[in-house]
């Protein structure tokens, strides 16, 4: 089975949600002429401006939510949101949606809150680990600082997972390890990682850019560079299924050693 992903990295205006939201539904049209499955970045309506956050947060239900599952709907694609601040219950939170054909499919709430950015003052941490279907593809969602967590990825492989996804705001400061972190977490796992950034500024911070979709022997299927692009990239079944059968990992484990499933 084959699958063409977009991976949308867009240039994200920190506080202009407006903006921000027009930029990408343009480039959501535009993927959706060649893409299965659409990926957004981490927080991309507003961008790291956490002054703000109160008078910019989603609302579970609100308009915006409403397009995305509606854009899915009539266009028979799948959408993963990359992650929106969104409020429920009086509490916000780091969040994915994914949407498809017949609506919504899944949500994730960050579990690893980055406290480097004040993530833990500002979110309240998620507490489930979420796999779906996606396109007849097992998927694992995940939230940029969660890639620096491994046992979140293994235990999403565990439990099924052949495509995990990884919107992120990950600077330049860091582009060693979002590119050793996203290559790694593919290769133990014998699995794709779809890795989503932002580019643009915000104070003293440039984000890095350079997603990509990394196949299960680790390889770059598509990567980009700092600018705002659409990457596509195929996932193929086949290719997980044959990492795997050459190079017994899951088998090979010895977790009574070292703890864990």
């Amino acid at each position: 089975m084959k699958r063409t992903l977009a991976l949308i990295q867009l240039h994200v205006e920190a506080g202009d949600k407006a903006t921000n939201i027009a930029n990408a539904f343009a480039r959501i049209r535009e993927a959706a002429a060649k893409a299965d499955i659409i990926v957004l970045p981490e927080m991309w309506t507003t961008g790291y401006n956490l002054s703000r956050l109160d008078q910019q947060v989603t609302h579970e239900g609100d308009e915006l939510l409403q397009r995305l599952e509606a854009f899915a709907r009539e266009q028979k694609k799948w959408i993963v949101t990359g992650s929106l601040p969104t409020k429920e219950n009086e509490k916000v939170y780091n969040r994915t949606h994914c949407f498809g054909p017949d609506g919504a499919v899944a949500q994730y709430d960050k579990i690893h809150l980055f406290s480097l950015l004040s993530e833990p003052d500002n979110f309240a941490a998620g507490n489930r680990i979420v796999s779906a279907k996606l396109a007849d593809i097992h998927c694992g969602l995940s939230i940029c600082y969660d890639l620096r967590f491994p046992e979140l990825y293994r235990k999403l492989a565990l439990d099924g997972a052949t495509l995990v996804f990884v919107p992120a705001e990950w600077p330049t400061s860091r582009l060693v390890a979002w590119e050793n972190l996203i290559q790694a977490r593919a290769i133990e796992n014998q699995m794709y990682i779809c890795a989503v950034n932002v580019v643009g500024t915000f104070k003293n911070n440039i984000f890095a850019g350079h997603s990509a979709l990394i196949d299960p022997m680790g390889e770059n299927v598509v990567k980009g560079d700092q600018n705002e692009a659409i990457l596509y990239g195929e996932y193929n079944s086949d290719l997980v299924e044959q990492t795997r059968a050459r190079m017994s990992v899951f088998a090979d484990r010895r977790p009574g050693v070292y703890g864990g499933e």
